[in-house]
């Protein structure tokens, strides 16, 4: 594996266009503190947050709050302040523990009009939603550039826990948003958006508003945006909506290339309609929700929905998620108005479901495909929906409680020669079969995103039969699926591509004497690219399904990043996350129990 030193890794970051930190300021804000004093010191800290409202930053300087101390709000920046993306105005904690804004009845930060502003390490607390916070925000982004938002908590206040419009580079990571009422994590018509590693929990819904949605765990819109390792969860149950939407574990609306990806929506509620765990809703295009886990919410896994916004909703994929036991449909699409769903992909998802179908469809849809999927449901009613507009090859059908239902089909090659569907030139490609899940009945209530390729109980058995019986999407019908599956093995892993949200993997128990171990040698850890920016991806062949600790540490010993990675026999292939890493050298270091090794990362910023 290449290295890189120190000193040539700070080089790649200056021909990346990165300016090394120019020579700033450090002020502080203390209980202790005086608004007369200069600010510049511990010992000569000022007091409130007013005072600094007042100041103006420039780049590269630290407004610091003393941790474990609350501060009134509202705290401000706006166009006179800031900095550029590689060297901001930084506003955090100092000292022990996290300091606390509060915002009271109104909004803990509002940042307009500004560039290059870098919050950290703060928690920010309002009156309550329902107890005296009026529309406030934990932090409130408008008209601004190269904002980003890290290690922070945000919790009472009416609107949401963060909300940003119009507004380009934001940034939220390790977020924790929580019990505010009109959503976790909100944003309008903003662009090149990314919310990463965040939780958005127990969100309930807005008191003062009765004629729309309120209470979703993350909502954005725009242009390009980025929903990646985030947890939704609890959110919505305490909507006051009086018509018939509702709100979304995680969701966009009037938006184009949205990526939704590596995320689990549990649990999610609503008094009204929706309560679901993920949606591309009204005026979505060209957008893609892969690799995500829903379960347990109140309505659908997923949807696709247009509610009639002014941009036709087309273009959009849905692909390897697994959707279990939700009280809806895995997938519901349709419209409430406009025209309608359009154009769009579903495929190698697991839908699974032992009281509801697996795909129900309200209003109109036009060249919606679904191909590779799994559908898991009971009889009672037709596993699918068969209305117009939809079409179906290489899925795998099966029943829990037996026969067959369809559009009331007794069975699949009945409906496959009465409409066409699930046939391809002519041939039979759907199946009627058992997946031979692992334990579905067992499944993981997972809550942290980076485990997801630890979830075992949708693992195929041996011998089942959807193993290289799904379409080659490439060469029948010109659509790229992508490198990796559901739990970031590459694609295809056998002589064909699997139906289901997996590849290759099965799980059995080998015959005594027969050898386990299709690897040759020692399992050597391998990672690329170096330098990695956003993310690094590593390589780890096993000789049999283990675990793998990964850890990163800084130079000085500090861990700085952490997951477990379940390893199948084989080859194993899986993205490990650097983004929020300060540029610089890391150690990664990996463990299976046997065998620890280290290799020297660099990471850098474009």
């Amino acid at each position: 594996m290449k290295s890189y030193s120190y000193a040539s890794c700070w080089g790649l970051l200056l021909a990346f266009g990165l300016a090394l930190p120019a020579a700033a300021t450090d002020y502080y804000v203390s209980t202790t503190g005086n608004d007369s004093h200069a600010g510049t010191s511990v010992g000569n800290a000022w007091r409130n947050a007013s005072k600094a409202n007042a100041f103006t930053f420039r780049p590269g300087d630290r407004l610091l709050f003393e941790g474990g101390r609350t501060f009134a709000g509202p705290l401000q920046l706006t166009a006179t302040d800031g900095g550029v993306a590689s060297n901001p105005v930084v506003v955090g904690s100092y000292g022990t523990g996290r300091a606390t804004i509060d915002g009271g009845a109104g909004t803990g930060l509002i940042i307009t009009g500004a560039t290059g502003i870098r919050v950290n390490n703060l928690n920010f607390v309002g009156l309550g939603r329902k107890t005296g916070n009026r529309g406030g925000r934990g932090i409130n982004i408008g008209t601004s550039l190269g904002v980003t938002v890290d290690q922070v908590e945000t919790s009472g206040f009416q609107a949401a826990g963060i909300f940003f419009y119009n507004s380009t580079d934001v940034r939220l990571t390790n977020v924790y948003a929580h019990d505010n009422g009109g959503a976790g994590i909100s944003s309008y018509q903003s662009n090149n958006s990314y919310v990463g590693y965040c939780r958005a929990i127990s969100n309930p819904g807005d008191p003062t508003i009765t004629d729309n949605q309120s209470g979703s765990g993350i909502v954005l819109s725009g242009t390009r945006a980025t929903i990646e390792y985030c947890e939704a969860a609890d959110n919505g149950f305490d909507m006051q909506q009086v018509n018939n939407n509702g709100p979304v574990g995680i969701w966009c609306y009037e938006a184009d290339q949205i990526t939704i990806q590596y995320c689990i929506s549990h649990n999610n509620k609503s008094p009204k309609g929706d309560g679901g765990g993920f949606d591309l809703d009204g005026g979505i295009t060209n957008s893609v929700v892969q690799y995500n886990y829903a379960y347990e919410n109140k309505n659908y896994g997923f949807a696709a929905w247009e509610y009639g916004a002014s941009a036709r909703w087309t273009g959009n994929t849905f692909r390897y998620n697994i959707s279990i036991n939700n009280s809806g449909p895995g997938l519901l699409l349709g419209s409430g108005g406009g025209q309608g769903v359009n154009n769009c992909e579903v495929y190698n998802n697991l839908f699974y479901n032992d009281s509801y179908p697996a795909v129900v469809q309200y209003g109109g849809a036009t060249n919606f495909n679904f191909r590779n999927n799994i559908f898991v449901g009971p009889n009672s009613a037709s596993l699918v929906a068969t209305v117009s507009g939809l079409t179906y090859q290489a899925n795998d059908y099966w029943f829990t409680n037996g026969g067959f239902n369809v559009g009331g089909y007794g069975s699949l090659a009945a409906w496959a020669n009465a409409t066409g569907q699930e046939k391809v030139n002519g041939a039979l490609v759907g199946l009627n079969a058992d997946p031979r899940l692992r334990a579905p009945a067992n499944y993981e209530r997972l809550t942290d995103p980076t485990r997801l390729p630890n979830l075992s109980a949708f693992l195929l058995q041996a011998g089942s039969p959807v193993v290289d019986k799904g379409v080659n999407l490439q060469t029948a019908f010109g659509i790229n699926p992508g490198t990796r599956d559901f739990y970031g093995r590459p694609i295809p892993g056998g002589s064909g591509f699997d139906i289901g949200p997996q590849e290759g993997i099965m799980v059995s128990t080998p015959l005594a004497g027969q050898a386990s171990n299709p690897v040759d040698g020692l399992s050597e850890l391998q990672s690329w690219p170096n330098p990695a920016q956003d993310e690094l991806t590593v390589s780890y062949p096993s000789r049999r399904a283990q675990r793998l600790a990964l850890r990163v540490f800084s130079l000085t010993g500090q861990l700085v990043r952490q997951q477990e990675q379940l390893l199948l026999p084989g080859p194993n292939q899986f993205t490990l996350r650097t983004a929020g890493l300060s540029p610089g050298l890391y150690l990664l270091q990996s463990s299976d129990g046997e065998r620890v090794q280290v290799r020297r990362v660099c990471v850098a910023r474009p």
